[in-house]
């Protein structure tokens, strides 16, 4: 499959509807509930949780997909609090998202093959203007570089600006072809970013994760009494979509990871 050619297919499909930035999160929360199907059994999921169910009902598609996507927060909790920032204002008509729905169960991937075409939106969306997508992603290249660099053996890995979840997966993908154990931590600030986020490691398998949604100075996730929690290998980008405003916080910070000059 061209799987190029079947996202340019499903954003055309939806431009005259939303912007860029809602067509990635549809796109990629419809995909995950198909991918989710593969997994049906692991996760003791209904057939009343799938795209096919959806595509019976005809009407009322974007109650009943907000419905779904609830439910399988519900039941997956690496899932909990993912779907909201995406959900949260479905700008689409019944039959655009029948044709979505359509479009996206028809596709007869692998779990492998579903991994790969998540890993072309997201290398889609990272080519794309940021003005349009909202979102600033790192290169994959840097990514790759960077975790090279690290030469981690097992142990702990953390982003703190994780975005997109790029540096987590180059991470997790190294870890695999060294035979490594590396457990995930990261943070992000933006809610939608940090489901996109989480989204992409639902597609590599890693559900174990852990991912804090906040601003990683001013309210860090990962605390350890009252010391920051220390990690083996630590890989961030810069976050160049963030606004600092809050120096007073900054300035005061408890924990004294950083000074304000």
């Amino acid at each position: 499959m061209n799987y190029e050619q079947e996202l340019f297919s499903l954003f055309e499909m939806l431009r005259e509807e939303a912007t860029v930035s809602d067509s990635i999160q549809i796109i990629t929360s419809v995909a995950s509930v198909k991918f989710l199907e593969l997994h049906k059994e692991q996760y003791n999921l209904p057939t009343t949780l799938t795209l096919e169910f959806l595509l019976k009902e005809g009407a009322f598609l974007a109650e009943k997909l907000k419905a779904m996507l609830n439910e399988l927060e519900g039941r997956i909790p690496f899932l909990k609090g993912v779907y909201e920032p995406l959900y949260s204002s479905i700008p689409f008509s019944d039959s655009t998202l029948y044709r979505l729905f359509s479009r996206i169960h028809s596709l007869a991937l692998s779990k492998e093959q579903w991994t790969e075409f998540v890993e072309v939106l997201f290398a889609r969306v990272s080519h794309m203007d940021t003005y349009a997508t909202g979102i600033v992603s790192t290169p994959s290249s840097v990514n790759e570089l960077g975790i090279r660099m690290l030469q981690m053996q097992s142990g702990s890995f953390y982003d703190g600006t994780f975005g997109l979840a790029g540096t987590l997966c180059a991470a997790h993908h190294y870890a695999l072809r060294n035979d490594l154990d590396i457990s995930l931590y990261g943070q992000e600030m933006h809610p939608q970013t940090w489901a996109l986020g989480k989204l992409r490691l639902l597609f590599h398998g890693r559900t174990d994760a852990q991912l804090a949604q906040g601003d990683t100075l001013t309210q860090p996730a990962f605390v350890e009494g009252n010391m920051l929690k220390k990690f083996d290998y630590v890989m961030m980008d810069f976050p160049f979509g963030m606004k600092m405003t809050n120096y007073e916080a900054i300035s005061h910070d408890p924990f004294r990871n950083y000074s304000l000059r």
